[in-house]
């Protein structure tokens, strides 16, 4: 008596493939008693299709999805034999693809004008991320290719964007498409108006690949996506001055000083800034000694209110005082002092 030999199923393996490349393989039915009948559960790669015939089977079409994908095909004779293969294919991006989102930010967060050197530089708050064929070459294209900017009503903010310009893919492995390279140069922060700011117009960068399977794809920077806020700040250019009355009791009316230097405060374009003052003797009040003994009364005059006009240009705060000679005719010979504390709010 004649036994058939054992059913068998080959290939014991199956190869890999590339994303939106043609794929083609087949599987094929040996010994046994035919005919043969043929079964696939589990996933095949997205885009490829099972089609049994006789004695063979093909797996092909276009894979249209990255991803590793598992599946048994099983080969049944008419003598009952049964032959159960478990393959494994993977898919890896034969294109250039992205991994979630296609849309980024930006936020240059608090500009503080007054930060100095500078520049600036820009937090990446939503990244694009991308994959390609392991070393398939690709570029990055941006519209409008330069002259970025942010901006609050008619106040704008030039701005450089960072990003990868080109490089080759790196299979599975995604890739940022934004760097940390995003940056406002002093210069454009330094007399910037104070407010909210955000890009006005979109900005698109698309990732072009050549052949095999040539083509792009377009990431977007949306309009508010790239953001900053000027904040309100003051600094006072000049040290403490000193305000000097030369008071001659004979003479009749008043008498006057000025600082010098004059005190010179810069502010955040646009931002409102009070001025107040607080005396140490109480009061608007001159002293001897220190604030006790006798007194000789002031006046002591200054810019209480001022708007910013930025960090370069300093605003004078034409500080100046006088005394009548009624208060200081009859005072005693001596130093008289005083110690004015200006608070500036902002």
């Amino acid at each position: 008596m004649a036994y058939a030999a054992p059913l068998r199923l080959l290939p014991n393996n199956l190869p890999n493939g590339l994303q939106y490349e043609a794929y083609s393989q087949t599987l094929t039915a040996s010994r046994g008693t035919p005919p043969y009948f043929w079964s696939q559960t589990g996933t095949l790669p997205t885009g490829l299709t099972f089609t049994p015939s006789v004695s063979t089977a093909d797996i092909s079409g276009i894979p249209t999805q990255a991803g590793t994908f598992a599946f048994t095909v099983t080969l049944t004779d008419s003598a009952g034999g049964s032959v159960p293969r478990n393959y494994s294919i993977t898919i890896t991006p034969g294109r250039c693809t992205f991994v979630g989102s296609n849309t980024g930010a930006i936020s240059f967060g608090a500009i503080d004008p007054s930060t100095t050197p500078g520049p600036i530089l820009g937090t990446v708050t939503q990244q694009i991320q991308f994959t390609c064929q392991a070393g398939k070459a690709y570029t990055v294209a941006v519209n409008p290719a330069s002259g970025w900017t942010i901006d609050a009503g008619a106040n704008a903010i030039p701005y450089t964007l960072g990003f990868i310009p080109g490089g080759t893919g790196l299979g599975a492995t995604p890739i940022n498409l934004l760097t940390t390279n995003s940056r406002i140069l002093q210069a454009n922060y330094l007399n910037a108006a104070l407010g909210a700011y955000s890009n006005t117009l979109p900005v698109n960068l698309t990732i072009s690949w050549t052949a095999p399977g040539a083509g792009s794809i377009t990431a977007t920077l949306p309009i508010g996506s790239v953001s900053g806020t000027v904040i309100s700040t003051c600094a006072v250019s000049q040290s403490p001055g000193t305000l000097t009355f030369n008071i001659d009791p004979s003479v009749v009316g008043s008498t006057s000083a000025t600082i010098s230097p004059d005190m010179l405060l810069t502010c955040t374009r646009n931002s409102n800034v009070t001025v107040s003052a607080s005396s140490a003797c109480g009061g608007l009040a001159s002293s001897y000694p220190a604030c006790g003994g006798s007194l000789i009364p002031y006046t002591f005059n200054f810019l209480s209110s001022v708007t910013g006009q930025g960090f370069g240009t300093g605003i004078s705060l034409n500080i100046g005082g006088s005394a009548s000679s009624a208060n200081y005719q009859n005072a005693p010979v001596g130093n008289y002092g005083d110690l004015q504390t200006l608070t500036i709010t902002y």
